[in-house]
């Protein structure tokens, strides 16, 4: 995190230095020599040029290695090893491995097939792989829902290699569930029927007490054991509901004029990045290259919420049972209250993304966009979109099934 954090810094720094240092003048001196010894000018007084570098100069004698005096061009010498084709061979190693990485992640979506298309900045029309069409819900293959195939929610598309991956492990996980679900019956029943008996036969108030309070535990569990799944489904329910509402939204928006902030600033970094070289290049490379990574980070973190939220809806019979019987020998138990956080956390994490991403990034839309450096920071802030919550709302989440503390 502090490597990723001061590498941030360094291109704050050269996002917003650079350009002041390109704008200003680099002045020459009063009486520019002509290759003929002059001073300049016909009367012997200072040259009415203004002796100053425009931007395109300087690019040329940066990039270019030339450099143009009152009208006459000289070609600095520029070697393999010399600064300006050195940054320009390092920008394009940079480029190319980024470029792969973002052509594989364009693939693998787009093969997996589409969900929301209606935008026109959709990934179905732009064909390039965006944090923005990922969080909106655009692609099936991160589809997170353990008990809903990709055909059912678009039943127009062909199943792909990664579509009929993803559906058949959810197909194992149901499967898996159901077995768990008809254990976790068959040890909950057992248990549900002695509470009833001792709690019956029960001759003190005491030992009353006890196993009715036993018998309850028992009964919720095969209360959760029964209905979990639909528990889930309308926990399911309740993010769809809101990503829907969070992408007409986006959609409107965009209608009215907003323009996406990374397939815009894509393209024009790719247009300027081709119109370079030497340092400038690098610069433009070096934005790509830390757009494409922090996109990576958001695939990684999509990944693993599907199949989280997969693993949880397979194992909820065996966590239910769990946590009862711990109850039941008077140990102390968080597991059921642990499961529907984190299963709580993994769902609404993308609408949550989705909201801070119309936030940032509509409200900030034409800075963002003229100012990448500042969409890249807040692309890295919708990683930490949960702790962002937490701070603003002073929510305590505590421990979990994946990390206890």
């Amino acid at each position: 995190m502090k490597k990723i954090s001061i590498v941030l810094v360094i291109l704050i720094i050269f996002n917003f230095i650079c350009p002041c240092f390109f704008s200003v003048n680099v002045y020459a001196s009063p009486d520019p020599v002509t290759p003929d010894g002059s001073t300049g000018s016909d009367n012997g007084s200072p040259s009415s040029s203004s002796g100053s570098f425009s931007m395109d100069e300087y690019k040329s004698i940066a990039d270019e290695g030339k450099s143009t005096i009152n009208g006459n061009t000289q070609e600095i010498k520029l070697g393999d090893s010399d600064v300006g084709s050195a940054s320009s061979q390092l920008g394009s190693f940079f480029v190319n491995i980024a470029a792969v990485v973002a052509k594989i992640f364009a693939n693998v979506t787009n093969e997996g097939g589409f969900y929301y298309t209606e935008s026109e900045y959709s990934a179905e029309k732009t064909g390039i792989f965006t944090v923005n069409s990922l969080i909106f819900g655009e692609y099936l293959v991160f589809n997170s829902k353990a008990y809903q195939r990709s055909t059912d929610l678009n039943n127009n598309i062909t199943p792909s290699g990664i579509t009929k991956a993803i559906d058949s492990i959810k197909e194992a996980g149901a499967s898996l569930s159901q077995l768990f679900l008809k254990i976790g019956l068959a040890l909950a029943l057992p248990f549900t029927i002695l509470a009833i008996i001792r709690a019956v036969s029960a001759q003190r108030a005491s030992d009353l007490a006890a196993w009715k309070k036993i018998l309850v535990r028992w009964i919720l569990c095969l209360f959760f054991i029964i209905f979990y799944q639909y528990i889930l489904a309308i926990i399911d329910t309740a993010a769809d509901y809101l990503i829907d509402t969070f992408w007409k939204i986006r959609v409107n928006l965009e209608t009215a004029g907003y323009k996406a902030f990374e397939t815009t600033v894509e393209e024009e970094i790719t247009r300027q990045y081709t119109n370079s070289g030497g340092v400038t290049s690098l610069a433009y490379a070096i934005i790509f290259v830390v757009m494409i990574i922090i996109q990576a980070m958001f695939v990684i973190k999509y990944a693993v919420r599907a199949l989280g939220t997969i693993f949880l809806f397979v194992i909820a019979p065996v966590v239910i049972v769990i946590h009862s019987f711990n109850l039941m020998i008077g140990k102390e138990s968080d597991m059921l209250g642990d499961f529907f956080k984190d299963y709580f956390l993994l769902v609404f994490m993308q609408p949550l993304h989705a909201l801070f991403y119309i936030v940032f990034f509509f409200s900030l839309s034409e800075i963002a966009i003229n100012v990448p450096i500042l969409g890249i920071l807040l692309l890295f802030a919708l990683l930490r979109a949960i702790d962002i919550a937490k701070a603003m709302f002073g929510w305590e989440l505590g421990s979990s099934l994946f990390k206890r503390s």
